[in-house]
């Protein structure tokens, strides 16, 4: 009876310590430098699989001669009606950082961009709701951050709407259009001077469902409990 007890406790502590260790906070930050889209070196947002992802967190680099980078995120949409990116209500950057977003497919084609959000003058929303995202289905895309002024380019020219007047940036939500948009992206047009810390809240996304494989240590204790059981049982047979 001590054994089992012993035995017991043993496999309930390591499965435990095996399915719960780094249990995913909901906020995935960038790690290192994320690629951006052109590059194909959109850095995947991970978690444990099912779990909500809130928001993503960053920095944009930005160099002596004004030319700023762009990030790309993998992103798992698990709901599109519920789908919606936003940098509103966060404070970022340097120079006002009057970000753009974008989603993109998966092969680089454009599906939806805003460049300022009506109610937080230089932010950026991509709302839930809107035509572009609620007839997508269920699947992995691409968010993608920039500078206002650093928009993606196809072979064709942008991608999205370009604003001629150098004054007024647009409030609404975008599709690709023109010749450009018809492409998939290939190039970045135009040069920003605006950069830094950027967090981006999200609404229907969460991690995708290929289960997160655990840590060496973690594997090891759940498989510890594991073995421990079939020992006491096989003893038990031989009794």
């Amino acid at each position: 009876m001590r054994k089992f007890s012993m035995l017991g406790a043993a496999l309930a502590v390591g499965l435990a310590l095996g399915t719960s260790h780094a249990a995913f906070a909901g906020s995935y930050t960038e790690v290192g430098d994320a690629g951006d889209i052109v590059s194909g070196a959109a850095q995947m947002v991970t978690g444990n699989a099912g779990e909500t992802v809130s928001a993503i967190k960053g920095m944009l680099g930005s160099s002596a001669g004004g030319t700023t980078e762009a990030d790309a995120f993998e992103i798992y949409i698990s709901s599109p009606t519920k789908f919606s990116a936003s940098t509103a209500g966060f404070t970022p950057g340097s120079n006002s950082f009057d970000s753009q977003l974008f989603l993109f497919s998966l092969d680089g084609k454009g599906i939806v961009a805003n460049d300022d959000d009506a109610s937080s003058g230089s932010q950026s929303t991509i709302p839930a709701g809107n035509s572009f995202t609620s007839a997508l289905t269920p699947g992995y895309y691409i968010l993608l951050i920039s500078g206002n002024g650093n928009s993606p380019a196809s072979t064709g020219g942008l991608i999205f709407p370009s604003w001629t007047d150098g004054v007024t940036d647009p409030t609404g939500v975008y599709g690709p259009t023109g010749p450009g948009g018809a492409l998939a992206i290939s190039s970045f047009g135009g040069t920003s001077n605006e950069g830094g810390a950027y967090s981006i809240t999200l609404t229907g996304v969460t991690a995708g469902p290929v289960a997160a494989v655990p840590e060496p240590g973690t594997l090891g204790l759940g498989l510890l409990g594991g073995l421990a059981l079939m020992a006491y049982r096989r003893r038990r047979g031989q009794q």
